[in-house]
């Protein structure tokens, strides 16, 4: 939490660049979970005039670093 923007991103890159590949699994299952608590708050859902699946076709770039 106490790195800015810039350590963030790098700490990600050296989790998707390591070769211990448990890493990278733990990263992406934290950002699934992460996902599913904030777009389950009812107050976060209320701010959406649109209530279906915020994306039908899933999302293709899924096991890629965030941007």
């Amino acid at each position: 939490a106490a790195l800015d923007g810039a350590g963030r991103l790098a700490a990600l890159d050296a989790a998707f660049a390591s070769a211990d590949g448990g890493i990278r699994a733990f990263v992406l299952a934290l950002r699934e979970q992460i996902g599913f608590a904030y777009y389950s708050d009812p107050a976060i859902k209320r701010s959406f005039a649109y209530t279906g699946p915020p994306q039908p076709q899933g999302f293709a770039d899924f096991g890629e670093r965030p941007r």
